[in-house]
């Protein structure tokens, strides 16, 4: 196989997952959305509390509930946008300089009488493409942690609120 299509499909998946990463959020928050509302309706009549004293089981799981549910939207936001830092991943670059870069390297190889002193742009390229991939991969890496992360404490939301529906709505 070619070395410099092995690492571009290499940096061409690391691409995809990470639109497939930026499409992957959608659902979660649909179903967070889903859930908070659930449990505020659920949770209508156990809030306001009158003092500290009166809270018992049912409060306790409202509030664990959504402490799991601020949780799960922290690394949702953490796995799409990094909060207010963002995702810094590298591109090529500007295409007329590459471009310009590889003339200039070739008048260069032309000029220069010592072969061993030519510089391989094929090379420099490759290079280039490598360390871009290895950024897309970890950033992708990250992301899809904290992605998990979120979806598995959507799965202790949903269970909390069955739970919820259990002892608050047998209550009525």
């Amino acid at each position: 196989m070619d070395k410099y299509n092995f690492y571009k499909s290499l940096y061409d998946r690391e691409l995809n997952r990470r639109n497939d990463l930026d499409a992957s959020i959608n659902l979660p928050l649909t179903i967070i959305g889903i859930l908070i509302t659930t449990n505020a309706y659920l949770a209508k009549n156990l809030f306001p509390l009158e003092s500290i004293c009166k809270m018992n089981y049912r409060h306790i799981l409202m509030t664990i509930t959504f402490l799991v549910i601020i949780f799960s939207v922290f690394y949702l936001t953490k796995s799409y946008n990094n909060f207010f830092k963002g995702f810094r991943y590298r591109n090529i670059g500007n295409y007329l300089e590459l471009r310009k870069h590889e003339l200039n390297v070739s008048e260069y190889n032309v000029k220069t009488a010592d072969v061993k002193k030519n510089i391989d742009f094929d090379n420099q390229v490759l290079e280039k493409i490598i360390s871009i991939a290895e950024n897309h991969c970890a950033y992708n890496d990250k992301r899809s942690y904290d992605l998990y992360i979120a979806k598995t404490s959507i799965f202790f939301i949903i269970i909390f609120t069955i739970i919820n529906y259990i002892f608050i709505g047998a209550i009525k």
